[in-house]
């Protein structure tokens, strides 16, 4: 008898470790909206083409959840002085064909980002400081002259000038490391994931686990990432297709809130949304035609327009997360003092202001956040003409607009940053330096709050900085959106640091 129920318990045990094997051996599922032209790092613009290319390679750094940069493929870097920096690489990282990671293959990787980017995959600024950059950009040389391959695992950086950001840029998806050989259809890198087949038009791309890779093989042995239409999500997860989803915007994550089968999480809130005023209109220079726009804004209300997850209203420029020195109180909705204001700078119904913005031609069946935006400045008198370009033009191609919604996420890292970003660059529409907004006291408090080493000078100057953005900057702030990701519940984690899906284990085939 005795003998009977130890063959039964490990004929179950057996039966149990199979189970765990089959589950294990099941494709975790990612989604993604939009299209993929390939697994290229320069590609990855797109948040569709980040994911599916971020799969399968690493970039040099990584970002902690302070957007701080920490080592990936790099192990250090080192700023000799203010324009050379010293790479040092891990060593014997190996690509997914066996070959190992040198810092050839970093150069390799940096001068295709920099000669082959197109259209609005131009690289970065900070890739472009690089002594030689602009050259090969312009195609009047093949390498550049500022990269510099010390030995295996060392690089030398030279720029045209100072880059501080330097370290953050590093961990840019699309400055990740190629193998020699690697192309979109058919890419080689170092990451957890190995690319099986796909092509352009496909609605799934498919991938096995690295098993040598230095930070721990995946726990599944495969995984997918499948296309879907933004209309379909829901019901794609419901169909059991989706696992994981990342970098959700606001709408679909607060469609999915509703059901109970899915996980939503947020992260820090990084991208900003705010409305770019165009100064050579000399209206928009008057702060009570400024201060009456922001009034005129039922901000709370856009905000849950766009889905409320992950997002957060504020007058800041700088995100919550940096400091709650830069916390100030949110300007109400009052459209009533909004109208008053106008009033005062000379607008009435019989001299209504009027203001240019690219409001999308045709039927629409989202309408944009400028649609949105310019339907409650007509409420309180404004008049909006169409300018025809789209909103998700560059601010720098609609010299013609006076006002547009932009979205940015500045990938910077202190509040003193954030605020720079508005306050030393100008907005859109600008050609003449004369005109260009400069603010003598914004500068010098902008000093006070990077340099100086006393605490609470530097947050009585950040203080300040934030105040002044709400009346000076020619920009209205809206709100902050956050990273929301969603996991269905086949899966017991989709891991934070999204796309790898590295442990992420089957619960229910």
């Amino acid at each position: 008898m005795r003998l009977r129920q130890r063959a039964a318990i490990l004929l179950l045990a057996a039966a149990g470790g199979c189970s765990d094997r089959e589950r294990q051996s099941a494709a975790v599922q990612v989604g993604v909206i939009g299209t993929v032209r390939g697994l290229k790092p320069g590609y990855a613009l797109e948040l569709s083409e980040g994911t599916a290319m971020g799969m399968v390679f690493e970039s040099l750094a990584e970002r902690d959840s302070m957007a701080k940069a920490i080592p990936a493929l790099a192990k250090r870097w080192v700023s000799v002085d203010s324009q050379t920096w010293i790479i040092t690489l891990e060593s014997g990282v190996k690509f997914h064909d066996g070959s190992v990671m040198t810092a050839a293959d970093v150069v390799r990787s940096w001068t295709t980002l920099v000669a082959d980017s197109t259209d609005g995959d131009a690289p970065s600024s900070v890739f472009m400081l690089v002594q030689g950059a602009a050259d090969v950009r312009a195609h009047k040389a093949a390498a550049i002259s500022g990269l510099q391959v010390i030995d295996d695992t060392t690089l030398h950086v030279a720029l045209v000038s100072r880059a501080p950001a330097l370290p953050e840029a590093l961990g840019s998806r699309r400055l990740s490391v190629m193998a020699k050989g690697s192309a979109p259809w058919a890419p080689i890198g170092t990451g957890p994931w190995k690319f099986v087949s796909g092509s352009r038009g496909d609605s799934v791309i498919r991938y096995v686990r690295h098993d040598l890779y230095r930070g721990g093989r995946p726990a599944n042995e495969s995984l997918l990432v499948r296309i879907v239409d933004q209309r379909a999500v829901a019901a794609t997860f419901a169909a059991g297709l989706i696992d994981c989803m990342a970098d959700l915007t606001p709408r679909i994550a607060g469609t999915l809130l509703a059901s109970r089968a899915i996980k939503i999480s947020s992260q820090r809130q990084s991208v900003r949304s705010r409305v770019l005023l165009n100064f050579a209109n000399p209206a928009l220079r008057d702060i009570r035609v400024r201060r009456a726009l922001l009034l005129a804004l039922d901000r709370r209300n856009l905000m849950f327009a766009r889905g409320s997850a992950g997002m957060n209203l504020s007058d800041s420029f700088v995100p919550d997360f940096s400091s709650p020195s830069d916390t100030v109180p949110l300007t109400p909705y009052n459209p009533d003092s909004a109208r008053r204001l106008l009033a005062a700078a000379g607008y009435t119904d019989a001299n209504p202001l009027r203001l240019r913005a690219p409001l999308p031609l045709g039927d629409s069946t989202l309408r944009s956040m400028n649609q949105v935006v310019s339907e409650y400045w007509l409420s309180i008198g404004v008049r909006i003409s169409a300018t025809g370009a789209s909103g998700d033009d560059s601010p720098r191609t609609l010299p013609v607009s006076d006002v547009v919604v932009w979205t940015e996420e500045p990938a910077l890292t202190n509040p003193e940053d954030y605020l720079s970003t508005v306050g030393v660059e100008p907005p859109f529409g600008y050609t003449d330096d004369g005109v260009q907004w400069r603010n003598a006291t914004f500068l010098s408090l902008y000093q006070t709050a990077r340099n100086t080493r006393d605490p609470q000078s530097r947050a009585a100057a950040r203080r300040t900085l934030v105040y002044l953005a709400a009346d000076s900057l020619p920009s209205i702030p809206l709100y902050f959106e956050g990273s929301s990701e969603a996991q269905s519940g086949r899966v017991n984690a989709c891991q934070t640091n999204m796309p790898r899906f590295a442990t992420s284990r089957i619960l229910r085939p």
